[in-house]
């Protein structure tokens, strides 16, 4: 089974990448990245079994039958292997906008080339997704300040920086800052 988004019946191609929808089968694994990445992610506490399963059978399922759903999430990969996933959230269907996000496999983001290199193409793709097929005008994401490859790479491949929300997430029991980072058509 997969989450089925019309907007990815057909999947999107820049050479070995490809986007497309997500399959149930991958829901674990992206589990046990998010676990092990919570210090990039706003997800503070471990991740359940059940509570994954949960939000996958009872939120993206019936997201992904939306016509103008919140959340498009999609799985990235490398030839047939699933390498990252990512997805449109906070979307907002009348100003043609919706943040962002990404995750990589754990093990590409141990290597600072290997890293930069499946980031840049994973841009290229949500870009193309975003402007092209789902016809946003803007594209925006946050991330924590203390990431500064992770700003590099974004600067790198067209995002602007808009602006910081000073103190705006808590990791580790200390506030930290967030840098917003736009993209538009």
């Amino acid at each position: 089974m997969s989450f089925n988004y019309n907007f990815l019946k057909r999947k999107l191609f820049y050479k070995d990448f490809s986007i497309e929808n997500l399959e149930k089968k991958d829901i674990e694994k992206l589990r046990i990245w998010r676990n092990t990445q919570r210090k990039v992610l706003r997800q503070n506490k471990i991740l359940s079994k059940t509570k994954q399963k949960s939000y996958f059978d009872n939120y993206i399922s019936k997201q992904s039958k939306k016509k103008f759903p919140e959340v498009i999430l999609f799985a990235f990969k490398k030839k047939s292997e699933l390498v990252g996933y990512g997805g449109f959230v906070y979307i907002s269907w009348e100003n043609k906008r919706a943040e962002l996000s990404y995750l990589l496999k754990t093990d590409l983001t141990l290597n600072q080339k290997l890293y930069r290199f499946y980031s840049i193409k994973y841009f290229y793709l949500a870009k193309k997704f975003a402007f092209k097929k789902m016809k946003f005008n803007r594209l925006f994401t946050e991330t924590f300040s203390y990431r500064k490859n992770q700003i590099k790479i974004l600067e790198e491949v067209g995002f602007k920086r808009e602006g910081i929300l000073r103190k705006h997430n808590i990791k580790n029991k200390k506030p930290v800052n967030v840098i917003v980072h736009s993209i538009v058509k």
